[in-house]
């Protein structure tokens, strides 16, 4: 993987209660290699961009650099990206620690409400232990 990683805005949720499930084994596998990663490397960098990122790269739907999941997928990927972005006031291209990442998303999402304004139609917020996790 390049240094820094290159992370959408709402995958530092995603990565946060990932729990081995994916749209294939593939996948899996290389979620899991990032999340252990960051787990095991807390000042390891990363960008944090809108665009498909180093967890999209091991991801079936993505071609061309764009998710193809469905129709319009992508556009809905990238409008997530920026509702993290403003809720956090972050800025796409900013480079940081993923310590600082996490704890910047934790501090900002720390309601139930608040994060199901952005995952509440998610697939995997069924499965996420970041969406379910311990939180007024």
């Amino acid at each position: 993987m390049a240094f820094p990683l290159k992370i959408r805005a709402h995958h530092l949720l995603c990565l946060q209660g990932f729990q081995g499930f994916g749209y294939n084994d593939a996948f899996v596998d290389h979620l899991q290699e990032i999340v252990t990663k960051l787990k095991n490397h807390p000042d390891l960098l990363i960008e944090v961009v809108t665009t498909c990122d180093t967890v999209c790269s091991g991801c079936p739907h993505c071609r061309e650099a764009e998710c193809r999941q469905d129709e319009g997928t992508e556009h809905q990927m990238e409008m997530l990206d920026l509702a993290v972005l403003k809720k956090t006031g972050l800025e796409a291209n900013q480079t940081a620690t993923a310590e600082w990442f996490f704890t910047k998303i934790n501090t900002t999402f720390s309601t139930r409400a608040q994060r199901a304004m952005l995952c509440g139609d998610c697939q995997w917020s069924p499965v996420c232990t970041w969406y379910l996790g311990s939180c007024p």
